[in-house]
């Protein structure tokens, strides 16, 4: 009898701690859970100290926290968490190892949408609320490379063709000095139908490559030259658009002169002053020699405040005599040196060669 009693007195306590066990609450993490009360529950959360800035279309990082005092009563495992509001919100979890006061810090994930003020509530019988300032996008501070003359170092992406769309690959690469991180938005002017911009964000300062995406439909070959702006710089840069098939094949002739190649023959047509326009009779001619027919297109790079090109079609193999015609306005007197270009493909070499024009 006195085994039957033990056993029955064993089964009973068995039972006893059974039922205890099974009347607490078990966290995911196989332990107690905590009971707790945040401090300013069911109001503001006191205190809610939040940490780092929170800026409109900028992720948090490890320096966005929130800090939270909380009233453990029970220890045990806990998660705490904000319902999400304008693309943020704050977490945290972890073990309270003992009863009493606790600070605990939440980390912040997500990217605030907008600026403003903003409500987030921690939800639950013990949870609170609290208020979250976004700041605006900071614009960036920086200045384009070359300012206030030539961009520096500029890369021409993709073949630029007269009549034919822009496409993705064709871009404009510049080279910017940032001084204070944030937004930036760089532009140019529209040339010949087409132009190139970018937008985006500055992490970081020093020096940086933006590459610009072209638009539009250009629709004349030649050099095609723009200003561009960017915060209080500006620089400017050419791009070369080339003639539709077919494409003539053909060389710039020259000789060996004193500064290098010099086309061979030349002639410079018209008078040239300093501060005076040119006008049709101010051209330089050069001898192009074909070897397939097909379009053509010559042109200087800009010298002085002055320009000269010519675009035809060869319609035959051969010698020819191209005027370049003369556009802009000389900036100063002196001696300048124009190099003609063959704008597009130089199979065969002889792209360029010189000219050299007197500025009264």
């Amino acid at each position: 009898m006195k085994k039957i009693i033990s056993l029955y007195g064993y089964v009973c306590l068995f039972g006893i701690i059974l039922f205890t066990s099974c009347s607490r609450e078990y966290s995911y993490e196989g332990g107690l859970q905590a009971k707790y009360l945040i401090q300013g529950s069911p109001a503001n959360c006191l205190p809610a100290v939040l940490s780092g800035f929170y800026i409109a279309g900028t992720a948090a990082d490890t320096g966005n926290t929130l800090q939270l005092k909380v009233n453990v009563t029970t220890a045990g495992y806990y998660t705490i968490s904000t319902l999400p509001s304008d693309g943020i919100s704050f977490t945290a979890s972890g073990n309270f190892s003992d009863t009493g006061s606790t600070l605990v810090t939440l980390k912040a994930s997500g990217t605030p949408d907008s600026a403003g003020n903003f409500l987030i509530k921690i939800p639950g019988d013990g949870g609170c609320y609290f208020t979250l300032n976004v700041l605006k996008k900071a614009a960036a501070q920086y200045t384009l490379a070359g300012f206030p003359n030539d961009c520096s170092h500029p890369v021409v992406g993709g073949t630029f063709t007269a009549g034919t769309a822009i496409k993705s690959s064709n871009t404009a690469t510049l080279q910017v000095i940032i001084n204070t991180p944030g937004d930036y938005n760089i532009s140019t002017d529209t040339v010949d139908g087409i132009s190139f911009s970018d937008m985006g964000h500055f992490s970081g300062t020093g020096t940086q490559m933006v590459v610009l995406a072209g638009n539009g439909n250009p629709q004349t070959a030649g050099f095609a030259y723009f200003n561009v702006k960017a915060d209080s710089s500006y620089c400017s840069f050419n791009i070369p658009v080339q003639n539709p098939e077919p494409l003539a094949v053909y060389v710039l002739q020259s000789g060996v002169g004193a500064s290098g190649l010099v086309c061979a023959p030349q002639s410079v047509e018209g008078s040239y002053k300093a501060g005076v326009t040119l006008t049709t009779s101010n051209t330089i001619t050069i001898s192009p020699y074909a070897t397939r027919a097909g379009n053509y297109t010559i042109s200087t790079a800009k010298v002085n405040g002055m320009i000269f090109s010519a675009s035809g079609s060869f319609p035959a193999a051969g010698n020819y005599l191209i005027p370049l015609k003369g556009s802009g306005t000389p900036l100063a007197s002196g001696n300048f040196t124009f190099t003609p270009l063959i704008v597009g493909p130089a199979p065969i070499g002889g792209a360029s060669c010189d000219v050299s024009v007197t500025v009264q």
